[in-house]
């Protein structure tokens, strides 16, 4: 005799159904919380790559320092490696001491190579370039900073100071902290420069320096080409090259207070080891004194014991 399958009740039919239904809604909602997480992560991935393809493809050159800084990380000193390692290389292949430094321009098919593939400063192919190509990128990278380095909002104040202590003073409203150390950073690299002994070797006095730094800190002035627009352009470049010669005559002054201390701080040093080893006089007295007296002994002994043997 076959079993005949228990009807369900109305109500039983549809509690049936509700636990199907809320199943099957439980499993598509995980396939889509599932699917939903994994693209997610799929387009968190894209934007990954597309962020490092960003940096990878960013140089050097024409980029804000905010950006370079962030890019080389923290604990990297105050101012981008760029220019640490460029005005090292200037230092080290005799930029110092080299005739018209700044002023004669390097080989710019190479400036414009290093700028734009860059370059390994511990590799022996760096050190082919001349000191006038580091010293004309150092030049271009300052003119491709998309933010110059005095700041727009001080420059009428800039072109309009009349001493080097008025210049101190409007450095310190510089807000940027990476901003005034690289204007700091480059101002002592050409105090350092502007010191006579440079000076004489170089033959690029501060007016000199001052007439080359002009059109890399300030861009080119464009105007309608009309005999008035040009005598203002000029004015304007006059204002500008004087503003930076009292910039450099500050850290010409600032540079060389710090080099007297360097050489202060020498000196003492020195003569603190000298005075540790140093034998007082009196000492020195009293050893020849025993010596003398030790001697006298010895002869008085030696002439007894002759004399005994004598008799």
């Amino acid at each position: 005799m076959a079993l005949r399958k228990k009807r369900l009740l109305p109500h039983q039919r549809r509690k049936k159904q509700n636990i199907r239904d809320n199943h099957q809604s439980l499993i598509e909602n995980q396939q889509l919380q599932a699917k939903m997480r994994l693209k997610k992560k799929q387009q968190q991935k894209i934007q990954q790559q597309q962020q490092q393809k960003e940096d990878d493809e960013i140089g050097m050159f024409g980029v804000e320092l905010s950006k370079l800084m962030e890019l080389q990380g923290e604990d990297s000193g105050d101012v981008p490696m760029l220019l640490t390692v460029v005005l090292d290389k200037i230092v080290e292949l005799e930029g110092l001491e080299t005739e018209g430094i700044f002023r004669i321009n390097g080989n710019m098919r190479e400036v414009d190579a290093i700028a734009s593939e860059g370059f390994d400063p511990d590799d022996e192919d760096s050190q082919r370039y001349s000191v006038h190509t580091w010293a004309s990128l150092l030049k271009k990278w300052i003119r491709e900073l998309p933010t110059p380095l005095i700041p727009r909002q001080l420059y009428k104040r800039f072109t309009e100071c009349e001493s080097p202590l008025e210049m101190k003073l409007l450095l310190d409203e510089v807000e940027c902290p990476t901003t005034l150390a690289v204007i700091d950073t480059l101002g002592m690299f050409f105090g350092r420069l502007l010191q006579p002994d440079s000076v004489a070797k170089t033959k690029m006095d501060i007016d000199n320096i001052a007439k080359v730094l002009t059109p890399t800190l300030f861009p080119l002035a464009t105007g309608n080409n009309s005999k008035l627009d040009l005598l203002s352009v000029m004015n304007q470049q006059k204002n500008e090259t004087n503003a930076i010669t009292l910039l450099l005559m500050y850290y010409k002054e600032k540079q060389s207070e710090e080099q007297q201390l360097q050489q202060q701080q020498q000196q003492q040093h020195q003569q603190e080891l000298e005075s540790q080893l140093h034998i007082p006089v009196s000492s020195i007295q009293l050893d020849q004194q025993s010596n003398k007296q030790d001697d006298l002994f010895v002869n008085n002994y030696e002439q007894t014991t002759t004399a005994i043997d004598s008799i």
